[in-house]
């Protein structure tokens, strides 16, 4: 089977999974000047705002998605304060979060930015953020640049916060890299996020985040369970020639749902070109050398040689070449072996993938054998 061959099924799944994985909308909310901008950039390591053309939604806001995009960004225009764009704002914002759950525009969360350096929350944020939340839509207030205010200054400014409106979540973030505090509030925004989700719009957006590396590796092996237990249900497969492909009939599926949420599906990704080109190596002779290896671990080989392998080695050949996916992909993108795609180590980067994987594979098979 040809490198192209192999690209070409993994592409038809990436088209597949975009075409059919429901995306999140997410809005941004805020005044002029709220750091909106930065904190996709941290959040999604990318300006969705210009990779992909905005789309009025309203006169305050734009509707920003691609193909490639995994989550839909509802950015508003922000207003300054004092303003007649006030009421326009509010009448927008809250006019899209009040829409129905049947409607490709509703909302399914909202980070709403004030910037802490301020160090004061205004009686329009407040009333805009009541109206947002009596909506039933999930409301975070995100105090951008709080590097930038003393501690006393940002814990009266959240002890006014908890008073106005009690229950909200409200998180301190910053985009120097070196404060880890808050650092780690970008991180516990994501987690909130993904936990007001409905969970079928939760592997969009672990896939387009780009913070968590960890969630992303518990929804990969999650989804390599999911797989494991449709093998189960295949039944009985004969066992492949010296020429065979994989056992199973969904492995491009996994395959393809593994580096979708690790965000290695898009074609112009780096790490994309990188783990496709040695699954393109891996994939025409995994089948036969998943055979080898699996005779080693199941008692009275002899009495199937030639007939068939059951459900069961099915389902266990599925979970190890699911997880050692897994756990290349996390080591590919722990590592940031991008960096090293162009340069004259490319080829050292996948022998250095290629071992990773038959290591976890080796150690996954003997695990669930």
């Amino acid at each position: 089977m040809s490198n192209s061959g192999e690209e070409n099924k993994l592409n038809a799944e990436f088209a597949k999974l975009r075409a059919t994985v429901d995306r999140p909308n997410i809005l941004l909310a805020g005044c002029t000047g709220a750091g909106k901008t930065s904190l996709l950039n941290e959040v999604f390591k990318k300006d969705i705002a210009k990779t992909g053309a905005g789309k009025p939604i309203t006169q305050k806001i734009e509707k920003f998605c691609d193909d490639d995009s995994k989550v839909v960004i509802f950015d508003s225009k922000g207003y300054e304060i004092g303003s007649e764009q006030e009421k326009n704002f509010m009448d927008d914002v809250v006019g899209l979060c009040k829409r129905i759950g049947t409607d490709e525009d509703k909302i399914h969360v909202a980070w709403y930015c004030i910037q802490a350096p301020g160090a004061r929350i205004t009686d329009f944020d407040i009333e805009s953020i009541k109206r947002m939340c009596d909506t039933n839509t999930p409301v975070a207030i995100v105090l951008t640049k709080s590097d930038q205010v003393s501690d006393p200054d940002a814990q009266a400014l959240i002890q006014v916060i908890v008073k106005e409106l009690p229950g909200i979540s409200c998180f301190e973030v910053t985009t120097k890299k070196d404060i880890k505090s808050l650092q780690s509030n970008l991180d516990n925004l994501v987690a909130w996020t993904n936990d007001q989700l409905p969970e079928s719009l939760r592997m969009a957006f672990i896939a387009e985040q780009q913070r968590d590396l960890e969630r992303k590796k518990i929804k990969a092996r999650s989804v390599v369970h999911q797989h494991a237990v449709g093998a189960f249900g295949i039944g009985f497969s004969p066992i492949p020639g010296s020429d065979a492909p994989l056992l199973l009939t969904n492995q491009y599926a996994l395959l393809a749902r593994v580096l979708y949420i690790f965000g290695m599906d898009g074609e112009k990704d780096k790490y994309s070109a990188l783990i496709k080109g040695i699954m393109a190596n891996i994939l025409p002779t995994l089948g036969k050398w998943t055979v080898a290896q699996a005779l080693k671990f199941i008692p009275g080989i002899g009495s199937i040689i030639g007939g068939l392998i059951d459900a069961s080695v099915a389902t266990s050949l599925t979970l190890a070449f699911g997880y050692a996916i897994v756990e290349t992909a996390y080591y590919a993108r722990r590592n940031s072996l991008d960096e090293f795609i162009n340069s004259d180590d490319a080829q050292m980067v996948s022998s250095v993938i290629a071992d990773v994987f038959n290591k976890a594979f080796d150690k996954e098979l003997k695990e669930h054998m």
